[in-house]
């Protein structure tokens, strides 16, 4: 799961000891920010599975159960993102940061688009 390999990035990052403390901040958030996404991804994946396409109204809950978690999975990636901008963190971090954050990103964004296609 690239969320996943998105965390361990940010971990191994994390354990530079030439990190300021706004880096080191900021790591730590993206970090949860991260962990969060994947738990999210991992809820919504276990709930998919369970899906028969019964179209009942439970099902339905289910659906709009997995489109929120799926969309506060992307919040969460663009949180870490956005507090890149407002702290003090070299431009070589935030590149590395940003690339990480962008493939989850882009992936859980075209996820969630095809959840919303085969919904009901």
């Amino acid at each position: 799961m690239i969320a996943k390999s998105s965390f361990r990035t940010l971990t191994k990052l994390s354990q530079s000891t030439r990190l300021t403390k706004a880096e080191s901040s900021v790591l730590a958030d993206c970090r949860d920010n991260i962990d969060d996404t994947v738990d999210r991804l991992q809820q919504s994946a276990k709930q998919l599975a369970r899906l028969n396409g019964t179209r009942t109204v439970e099902e339905r809950f289910e659906w709009d159960s997995i489109k929120t978690w799926m969309s506060a999975a992307i919040t969460d990636e663009y949180t870490c993102t956005d507090g890149i901008g407002e702290m003090k963190v070299r431009v070589s971090l935030q590149k590395k940061i940003q690339s990480s954050i962008a493939n989850v990103a882009w992936m859980n964004s075209n996820a969630l688009a095809l959840v919303n296609k085969i919904s009901y």
